[in-house]
């Protein structure tokens, strides 16, 4: 490729990246520094969700929202509550079964604190699975730790929802 080639394409590029950013094009998995304090997020209040899974999804839903716990008032409160199934999805030739799936199901309803009306809702799910081993100890352990991580994957899954929706709202005239 010669010189004049590449100066062009890099050129092409750059216009085109200055013309998305001035219609309001945002990269949606880009680094907005996460750990940075977005005031519409930390309005969010997380109602406790129980169990041990619950417990999880709460402590990351809150340090989501507002990593650096600064007193922001309320402005909306979430509810979540969740569901954990699990199923063979694979036998052996003796009946017994080789692979085992475990999905959780999460229903999260945001509402504005100051009229109780219904901001935005949803249901979310997440896939895991595992191979059962002759090990119970290993299968409990791994059950669990599957658990834990489609427990993690719903609540980057909310996260993202709620901020869009945030995003959104505050765009809005």
């Amino acid at each position: 490729m010669s010189w004049r080639n590449r100066v062009l394409a890099s050129l092409g590029t750059v216009l085109l990246g200055t013309g998305l950013a001035g219609c309001g094009f945002h990269p949606l998995y880009a680094d907005h520094g996460r750990d940075a304090l977005d005031p519409a997020l930390a309005s969010v209040q997380v109602d406790q969700i129980h169990d041990r899974l619950g417990q999880v999804l709460t402590n990351q839903l809150r340090d989501g929202f507002n990593p650096t716990s600064a007193a922001v008032p309320a402005r909306y409160r979430l509810d979540v509550s969740l569901a954990s199934t699990h199923y063979d999805s694979a036998l052996r030739s003796d009946g017994t079964a080789s692979h085992t799936t475990i999905r959780v199901t999460a229903d999260y309803v945001l509402r504005s604190l100051a009229d109780n009306k219904l901001a935005t809702s949803g249901k979310l799910r997440s896939d895991n699975g595992l191979d059962v081993l002759d090990n119970q100890y290993a299968n409990t352990i791994g059950v669990q730790t599957e658990e834990l991580r489609a427990v993690r994957d719903l609540g980057d899954q909310i996260h993202e929802k709620i901020a869009i929706y945030l995003r959104q709202t505050a765009a809005k005239p």
